[in-house]
Parts: structure tokens; C-alpha cells; sequence
């Protein structure tokens, strides 16, 4: 009778609005330690089955991103807290202290760059520690078939916010691998026209030898 009840009031328990609140807001935290790098998006509507095929498209792109549909409030409350936490080298913080009177304190006292963004049905899709523009290209390309029900809004990239225009000017950025492309062809240009200058001035030089020989 008595682990009955101790299990009803378990129960109660973490049916409490409050206790569910706290434990999301911490998933949150953790997530955001996990890839502070994300983009937000509004959903409309979005099927089960389009949600899990944008998934594993938008994976195809960034490996290690996850796409998950979020509190508005909740999310943003633990944005301000991530962000208010010390960090040690790699961005963790204490994910004991996150829910802590003085964290929810210090939280209030921060203003983000993309605060105005936390409107209406929102998703955000984690992009993971670090991110590259081809990563961002490629997520966008996907997007654009569930533009309907999908829209973005904007991100949060290395610690700065990005509204939608600005994103997409960042995915346009050419990849490391295509700048070093572009480096070796702007260096080997000149080079090229020197040879052709070279055999140019060789080929005036031998005609010239070659007059007065005659």
C-alpha cells in the first residue's frame, strides 16, 4: 500500500507543470552546451512523416545536427542562461547550476540579438559545435521544399544572431577548400603571364641572334 502511494505521488509528481518546465528548460541547456551553433525556424502544419524526411535530409548536411521543435519561452529563457553561465575551453558550463535561483537571476539581466525572433510555432535546428557555410548551404537547399510549412527566421552562429537575409549571405560563402581553389588561381595567373612573357622575350632574343648571324 505504502510504495503504491509513495508511486502516486511520484506520479503527481512529474505530471507537475512546474517539474515539467524545470526538466525541459534543463534538455534545453544541455542541447545548447551540445551545439550552440543553430538555426530557427517556424513550422506550419508540418506532417510527421515530412518532419522525419526533412530530418534526414537536413542530416545529409550536417551529421551531427538535430531538428527539434521547441517551448518558445522555455528555449529562449534557457538561451539567456547558456549564455549568462562561464564556460570553460569547449563551452560547457554546469548543467547542475542551470535551474539554480541565481542562474534564472543573472538570465533576466541578459539581451540577445535574435530575442524578437520567439514568435509563434517555432523548431530549432542544432547545428552542432562548429559550423561551415557549405553545411548552412546545404540545409537550405532543403528547406526550400518544405518552404511552405518551414520557414527560417534566422540563427545564432558563433555566438552572434543572424536574421534570415544574413544566413543566407553566409551560406554563400565559398568553402574552405573552394577559397584555396580560388587563392591558387589568382596566384598562378601572374605567374602564367610572366612564362608567356618570358618565352615571349626568348623568342625576340633568338630572332635577333639569328638576324645577325645572317
Amino acid at each position: 500500500m505504502k510504495c503504491s502511494m509513495v508511486a502516486r505521488a511520484a506520479l503527481n509528481s512529474f505530471r507537475s507543470p512546474e517539474l515539467r518546465k524545470s526538466v525541459l528548460h534543463s534538455q534545453y541547456v544541455a542541447l545548447l552546451q551540445q551545439s550552440p551553433n543553430f538555426l530557427l525556424l517556424q513550422h506550419n502544419n508540418l506532417l510527421p512523416s515530412e518532419s522525419r524526411n526533412l530530418r534526414n535530409e537536413l542530416k545529409k548536411h550536417a551529421p551531427d545536427a538535430n531538428l527539434k521543435v521547441i517551448s518558445n519561452s522555455i528555449f529562449r529563457h534557457a538561451l539567456h542562461v547558456y549564455e549568462s553561465m562561464p564556460k570553460g575551453t569547449n563551452g560547457s558550463v554546469d548543467l547542475a547550476a542551470a535551474n539554480t535561483v541565481a542562474s534564472h537571476k543573472n538570465a533576466k539581466r541578459v539581451k540577445l540579438d535574435i530575442d524578437d525572433l520567439f514568435a509563434g510555432p517555432l523548431a530549432v535546428f542544432a547545428l552542432g559545435p562548429s559550423v561551415a557555410p557549405e553545411n548552412i548551404r546545404g540545409c537550405l537547399s532543403a528547406l526550400k521544399r518544405y518552404q511552405n510549412k518551414m520557414v527560417l527566421l534566422g540563427g545564432r552562429l558563433e555566438s552572434e544572431g543572424f536574421d534570415y537575409f544574413q544566413v543566407d549571405s553566409i551560406s554563400k560563402i565559398p568553402s574552405h577548400k573552394g577559397l584555396q581553389t580560388s587563392l591558387l588561381s589568382l596566384l598562378s595567373h601572374p605567374a602564367q603571364q610572366l612564362k608567356q612573357l618570358l618565352d615571349m622575350a626568348r623568342g625576340d632574343v633568338a630572332h635577333t641572334l639569328e638576324r645577325r648571324e645572317n
